[in-house]
């Protein structure tokens, strides 16, 4: 059966400041990059075949995480 896991990106400065984010193309701080790590080893059981984000750096960071344990690269979506 297919799963479709979605999943937020980890933290940015501007998450922690409320500020609103939109499209700006704002990374992950480093509690969020620990965050994406976590978010990898945790679904390190599941068989993950495909990893799809927005172009955006702060969900790229958290896609990349994920889509380098499992061996795969992730696929940017576009407008």
């Amino acid at each position: 059966m297919l799963e479709i896991l979605l999943i937020r990106h980890g933290e940015t400065a501007w998450n922690t400041a409320d500020i609103f984010r939109g499209r700006v193309p704002i990374g992950l701080t480093e509690d969020g990059l620990k965050q994406a790590e976590k978010l990898a080893q945790y679904l390190n059981q599941k068989k993950i075949n495909a990893v799809f984000c927005s172009p955006l750096k702060r969900a790229l960071e958290t896609a990349e995480s994920v889509a380098r344990l499992h061996q795969c690269l992730p696929n940017l979506l576009r407008d």
